[in-house]
């Protein structure tokens, strides 16, 4: 199983980046609940998963009650977009109610690069591991249609919107932002994919993992 590649461990683990980190989470989600409680969240604002049962109350009781009847819950607030936003319970309540606190920790607007204003991502206190998705599909492509926030990714590589996203460019950024020192690129789905995948790796400050998370597979780099 992919948590068990990646050693995921009791406690709080927020995910951020693009290329698959919904899917990342959802699918770590639907792992670990065969080994104990989980709870998925967001810090910012996430769409409402179909897979889970998700919970609006802050009532603990009522918390505690949709856990004593699914190992997984999704766990959080409306927003007027018909999203969910961060929980109105403390995030060190919910971390004690579980086994594993699994954390949205920013947005990618389904681009599959990005990079992170100033107040991303949002990673909680109570956190104790994060992970950073990138997508593969982005790589080669411009820097206009395929990053999330370009102006701010070509300040960090010294690049023009309308200028490539080349693995060099891409590390460059990851290396800089240093907001985690793994990664899971994504989106490997062939092998030309999975061939700038690895020159990507090749250039990253970071424990890297080659993925194709909707067939399910992940490796180590």
């Amino acid at each position: 199983m992919i948590c068990d590649t990646l050693n995921i461990k009791p406690g709080a683990l927020t995910i951020i980046g693009s290329g698959g980190k919904t899917s990342l989470l959802r699918t770590l989600a639907n792992e670990l609940s065969c080994k104990g409680r989980v709870i998925v969240m967001t810090t910012t604002k996430m769409y409402l998963p179909t897979e889970m049962p998700i919970v609006f109350s802050s009532d603990v009781a009522e918390l505690s009650d949709a856990l004593a009847k699914n190992n997984v819950i999704c766990v959080g607030a409306h927003t007027v977009q018909s999203k969910l936003c961060q929980p109105n319970i403390p995030i060190s309540v919910l971390k004690d109610m579980c086994d594993y606190l699994l954390v949205e920790g920013d947005g990618s607007k389904r681009l599959p690069l990005k990079a992170h204003a100033y107040y991303e991502p949002v990673i909680p206190p109570e956190n104790d591991r994060t992970l950073l998705v990138a997508g593969a599909l982005g790589i080669g492509g411009t820097i206009e249609n395929n990053v999330h926030r370009p102006e701010l990714f070509c300040s960090l590589c010294d690049a023009l919107i309308s200028d490539e996203a080349t693995p060099e460019r891409i590390a460059r950024v990851i290396n800089h932002e240093a907001l985690s020192n793994e990664v899971i690129i994504n989106q490997c789905d062939n092998a030309e994919l999975r061939a700038g995948a690895e020159r990507l790796a090749q250039r990253l400050r970071a424990t890297v993992y080659i993925a194709c998370l909707k067939e399910g597979l992940l490796c180590s780099f």
